[in-house]
């Protein structure tokens, strides 16, 4: 779909499943059902656990173990409580530590510091 409609779809959904075997690097789909406010069950891969906070903001869980999948979603679909109470801090941790403007003023000012000339560079 469009990524003008990935919000809207994901605003359709109680609970965001994402059993990846890969070795991601980010997960940006994590960061964007947070940012919906949905709580997320996630493999432990990669840079996923940078972005799912076990426990706080979903779940994590070992990659290719679908017992563990599913009793994450029996879990916490069946907690409509922990499910809003994840959901809200998935959000508040991408607010805090994902914002746009945030994000790429932190770009750019790595960018300018590593193409200072090295004199003028911190601790050069």
């Amino acid at each position: 779909i469009p990524h003008n409609q990935v919000p809207d779809l994901l605003h359709t959904l109680d609970l965001f499943v994402h059993p990846s075997v890969c070795q991601e690097s980010f997960g940006v789909s994590v960061l964007e059902a947070s940012a919906c406010g949905l709580p997320v069950i996630a493999t432990h891969v990669g840079g996923v656990p940078e972005v799912c906070l076990d426990g706080v903001t979903g779940q994590l869980i070992p990659p290719r173990d679908a017992k563990a999948l599913a009793d994450a979603v029996v879990a916490i679909a069946g907690q409509p409580d922990m499910c809003v109470s994840m959901g809200a801090a998935g959000r508040q941790f991408v607010i805090k530590h994902y914002e746009w403007k945030d994000c790429v003023e932190r770009m750019l000012s790595l960018i300018k510091e590593i193409a200072a000339p090295p004199t003028t560079r911190a601790g050069g």
